[in-house]
């Protein structure tokens, strides 16, 4: 059975376009009406004199309701609503992409450091092949002494001869320039054209990189912009630290090599 409350709420929040607020109006106004009876009772008022009298207080519903009406314009809360879902599917996207990154990264790490003595690990995709290849290079730059540990040879169609390689440096503290630099990078540059071989050295040197880096090992990448002679096995690495030079060398791998 409808109450004077009741018809009242139903008045009010009929004006109010925004459907999804109607709820939360009509629970208050019950509850201002109800207060206002209850105080009017124990001053002694009937039951149902004061409902009616606490409904009479708030004044036309269709006023009140056109009133609510703007104060809940269906733009401005759709606008919300739409912006706060937007957000919240892209972080959604964002944290998803993140975790699926971490999870890749910490993947390719350990496959790529794992690299067995004795055994190369391959991985094989349409248009793809990718393993690791343990070495044991040295090289010593006037006390700095360099381990290339690991290659990570990567063949695609677009770029048949690709290779990431792993060193570590000892001390871990890197060799100091004459600059007093704790730090080292090796930047590759263009082969030089007629010769299998990279020299990773710039006009001014080599450049930096936190030591700590090197104390956990880094690596380079080296992609072959042409193909090598048919005949070449290996490829050398030539290095050229502030006039100090140096080379390793590991082979050249490829597609009917694979293992």
């Amino acid at each position: 059975m409808s109450t004077p409350f009741s018809q009242f709420c139903d008045q009010v929040v009929r004006r109010v376009r925004w459907f999804p607020a109607r709820g939360s109006i009509a629970a208050e106004l019950r509850a201002h009406l109800e207060d206002h009876a209850a105080a009017l009772m124990e001053r002694g008022t009937p039951e149902e004199e004061a409902a009616q009298q606490a409904v009479a207080a708030m004044g036309d519903p269709e006023a009140l309701g056109r009133q609510l009406n703007r104060a809940h314009p269906p733009l401005l809360h759709l606008s919300v609503l739409v912006t706060g879902t937007v957000l919240f599917l892209l972080l959604a996207v964002y944290g998803l992409a993140l975790i699926t990154w971490s999870l890749d990264l910490a993947q390719t790490t350990r496959e790529r450091r794992a690299a067995p003595a004795d055994t190369r690990e391959h991985y094989s995709s349409a248009g793809r092949s990718s393993y690791t290849l343990p070495m044991d290079e040295w090289a010593e730059v006037d006390g700095l002494r360099l381990h290339f540990h690991t290659i990570f040879v990567l063949g695609t169609t677009e770029h048949p001869f690709g290779y990431e390689i792993y060193l570590t440096c000892d001390p871990s503290d890197g060799w100091l320039p004459d600059n007093s630099s704790t730090r080292l990078e090796m930047n590759f540059v263009e082969n030089v054209p007629g010769n299998v071989f990279y020299r990773f050295v710039t006009d001014t040197g080599w450049e930096y990189i936190p030591a700590t880096s090197l104390n956990s090992g880094v690596s380079r990448w080296i992609i072959l912009p042409q193909l090598p002679p048919e005949d070449a096995e290996h490829l050398w690495l030539e290095g050229d630290v502030f006039g100090h030079t140096f080379r390793v060398e590991f082979p050249i791998v490829r597609g009917g090599d694979l293992p």
